[in-house]
Formats: C-alpha cells, structure tokens, sequence
C-alpha cells in the first residue's frame, strides 16, 4: 500500500513561486542558505507502528484512492530538530501526548537559534503543520525573526504539501530515525 496526500491544482504552481523567490535570493545574499534553519517534526511510536506522515507521497487527486488503519493511542514520542549549513539544533523531545501550538511554542521558544548569538541574521524555516500556525506561534515568529521566517502565512510562504524539501526530509531525518528509534522506549518509559 501506498499513502498519498492529494495534490490541488494550485500547490505545483506555489511551489515553483517558492522555489523561484529562494533561488532569486541566493545571488542577492550569498550567504542566504546558510543563514536558514530548517526545522521538522517527526513521531515515533513505540509499537511499531510506522507514522506515515512523516513519509509522505504525493499523487495527483485522481489517483489518490488509498487507506490505512492507524493505531490510536499507542505510546509514542515527538522529535524537533532544525538543521543549518553548519550545525544541528536539537533534537527537542516533546514528552506530551499531543502537541499543540502551545506545547510547541513552549519548545521552540527556548531554543539556541532565538538568542542573541543567531539574531538578526537567522531566518526560521518550519512547514504548514496545525501546530506551526497558531496566531500566537506566528506573533512569536514576527517578533523573534522579523520578515525572516519562513512558513504557512509567513514572509515567505511555505509550499502547500511539500514535507519533502528540506535537508531534514533526505538527511537528518533518517539518521534521526535510525538513532532515536533505538532509545525512544527508554525516554517514554521516564
């Protein structure tokens, strides 16, 4: 079996807006990919259960006619991370059972690239996840990264169902899995 996630008809044409700004950015700044984080979630469970979300396939509406039983309630852990040109932030382990915008704000609030150490030349990328949304998630983005944030409604709008495009989805995310998998049932156990 084979999860899909349908396409809309404007989501090709959004992203190639996307990848057109960040491409006319490049020249501009030479250092601008280096000054963006990256940033994922990702959840394990700790039943075996293999959260599929996080591997996303796209298919065109037409041929998205695919179903899966999903396991409620089973044990499991959420993961953030960011990644840069030179290092890794995080990984942030979320200990509760559901993340909302307010557990995650009261997470990425805390972390190393909000300091004065990264401002004002950082610039935060997250996905149009629910929880990345919140009004005041986005308050907190405009005021930490001001016009240098990336994501759903933001100065630079994040691509509609694009999981795909970072360095965390063909990297870090596999790696993560790998090392992460092994001691998960030990955190969850706390």
């Amino acid at each position: 079996m084979q999860i899909v996630k349908s396409l809309q008809p404007d989501d090709g044409p959004r992203r190639a807006s996307f990848a057109t700004e960040i491409l006319r950015r490049i020249p501009e700044d030479n250092d601008y990919l280096k000054r963006v984080c990256f940033s994922d979630q990702a959840t394990f469970h700790t039943s075996g259960v293999v959260n599929r979300h996080n591997d996303p396939h796209l298919a065109l509406r037409e041929h998205a006619c695919c179903s899966f039983q999903n396991q409620q309630g089973s044990p499991k852990l959420d993961v953030w991370c960011g990644i840069m040109h030179n290092k890794v932030i995080g990984p942030i382990f979320f200990n509760e059972p559901n993340i909302s915008a307010n557990v995650y704000l009261r997470h990425v609030g805390t972390l190393r690239c909000t300091s004065e150490e990264f401002q004002p030349w950082i610039i935060f990328q997250q996905d149009g996840a629910r929880t990345h949304w919140g009004s005041h998630v986005r308050r907190f983005l405009d005021a930490t990264f001001p016009n240098r944030w990336i994501g759903r409604d933001g100065p630079t709008p994040w691509p509609p169902q694009s999981p795909g495009i970072t360095p965390l989805a063909s990297f870090y995310g596999g790696m993560l899995r790998t090392t992460c998998f092994r001691h998960q049932f030990q955190i969850l156990q706390i």
